[in-house]
C-alpha cells in the first residue's frame, strides 16, 4: 500500500532534472595590489591549473605541468574586490584584489590532447545526494542547512565541477524514503524517493562513528549500483571523500581521451533536419566536439541526413557523452530496412 501511495503522490509533484552544462573554465587567485607581471602570470597558471583539474577529472596534475606563459589560453581576465589580507616579510598587511581568469575551452582540449589528459567536458551529469549522519542524534541533510557538511558538498563541486543537488526532505521525501530506508541503503526505496527529482545519478551516503573515527557507506545508483566505504576524521571529510571518489567514477566514464587518430568511423542517420538552421546546428554541435575528428555529410533524404563520423573514442563511449546533452535522442530503427538498420538513427531535438 506505501508503494502505490508513493507512486501516486510522485505522479501529482515531479521536478524536472536534466545534465547541466557548467561554467568549469573560470578561477580566480588572491592577489597584492600592484603586483609585477611575473606574480600575475604565476597566480594565472595556479588559476589554470584548478580548470584542468575540472576539466579533464584528473587530481594528479602538477602546477608544473601547466604552460610557463599561459596567455594563449586565456579568453578574459578581471579584477575583482578582495577582502583577504596578505602580509609581507616585513609583517605587514598588504591590501589584495582578486584575479578572475576565463580559459578558452577549445585551446584547453587541444593541450589535454597533447598531454594524453583526457577531457571531460563540461555537461555534466546531475547528482542527487541523499545524506543521512548520526553525530549524537541521525539526522539528513538539506539545501537549507548552513553546516560543515554543506561546506564539503560545496567545496567538491568547484573543485570538481560537478553538478550535485540535496533533496528538499519534505513530507513527500520523507514518506517515500523513511529515515531507516535510507540507513539501511536499501536500493529500491532510494530509486522510487528519487524519481522525483530525475537526476542522472543518485547516491546515498550514511556517515556513522567508528573506533578509528568516523566512516562513510555509500551507494552509488545510475546504469548499475556500487557501494563504496570511506574514512575521515570528521563527518565533513568523510562527505568530501565520498564525492571525490563520485567525481572519479563519473570522469572515468565521461572523459573523452583523443590520439588525434580515428578509432571508431560511425555512420549515424538524423531526422527532424527540415530546415538549414538546424542543418547549420547540427553539424556545428557535432564538430565542435572533442572527441569528433571529422564529419562529412553522406546524402539527405528529406528531414533525415547520413552523416560519416571520425571518431577519437569508440561509439559507445561518445553516446555516453552526447547522450547526457539532450540534444540528440536515439530513435527507434525496427522500421527501417533490414540493409539500414546497422546505421544508428538520432532524432535532433533543438
Amino acid at each position: 500500500m506505501r508503494y502505490l501511495i508513493s507512486v501516486l503522490l510522485l505522479s501529482l509533484s515531479t521536478l524536472g532534472w536534466a545534465a547541466t552544462e557548467l561554467d568549469i573554465y573560470q578561477a580566480s587567485q588572491v592577489l597584492r595590489v600592484n603586483a609585477g607581471a611575473q606574480e600575475e602570470r604565476e597566480a594565472t597558471r595556479q588559476a589554470m591549473l584548478e580548470v584542468m583539474i575540472r576539466a579533464t577529472g584528473r587530481t594528479d596534475l602538477q602546477l608544473e605541468q601547466m604552460p610557463r606563459n599561459p596567455d594563449s589560453y586565456i579568453s578574459g581576465f578581471g579584477y575583482l574586490a578582495s577582502d583577504e589580507v596578505l602580509t609581507n616579510r616585513l609583517g605587514d598587511e598588504v591590501p589584495t584584489q582578486r584575479l578572475q581568469v576565463d580559459f578558452d575551452p577549445i585551446s584547453l582540449q587541444r593541450l589535454a590532447n597533447d598531454n594524453n589528459w583526457g577531457f571531460w567536458p563540461n555537461v555534466r551529469p546531475d547528482t542527487l545526494l541523499w545524506v543521512m549522519v548520526d553525530d549524537g542524534r541521525k539526522r539528513t541533510v538539506s539545501e537549507s542547512d548552513n553546516d560543515d557538511l554543506v561546506a564539503a558538498i560545496n567545496n567538491v563541486k568547484t573543485a570538481r565541477g560537478l553538478s550535485t543537488s540535496l533533496p528538499l526532505w519534505d513530507t513527500q521525501d520523507q514518506f517515500a524514503l523513511p529515515q531507516s530506508s535510507l540507513w539501511g541503503l536499501f536500493s529500491e526505496d532510494i530509486i522510487l524517493a528519487s524519481q522525483r527529482y530525475e537526476a542522472d545519478w543518485n547516491v546515498a551516503i550514511k556517515i556513522q562513528q567508528s573506533v578509528s573515527g568516523w566512516q562513510g557507506t555509500g551507494l552509488v545508483i545510475n546504469t548499475g549500483q556500487e557501494r563504496f566505504d570511506v574514512r575521515g576524521e570528521s563527518p565533513a571529510e568523510v562527505l568530501e571523500l565520498a564525492l571525490q571518489q563520485v567525481a572519479d567514477w563519473q570522469a572515468a566514464q565521461f572523459s573523452l581521451s583523443s590520439t588525434g587518430y580515428a578509432q571508431a568511423q560511425l555512420v549515424w542517420q538524423v531526422s527532424g533536419i527540415n530546415s538549414y538552421d538546424k542543418y547549420h546546428a547540427l553539424l556545428t554541435y557535432l564538430t565542435n566536439k572533442v572527441a569528433i575528428l571529422s564529419v562529412q555529410v553522406a546524402a539527405v533524404d528529406a528531414d533525415l541526413i547520413t552523416l560519416q563520423i571520425d571518431s577519437a573514442v569508440d561509439e559507445a563511449r561518445l553516446w555516453s557523452q552526447l547522450s547526457l546533452e539532450g540534444r540528440l535522442q536515439e530513435a527507434d530503427t525496427s522500421f527501417q530496412q533490414e540493409s539500414l538498420r546497422s546505421n544508428r538513427l538520432f532524432n535532433w531535438r533543438r
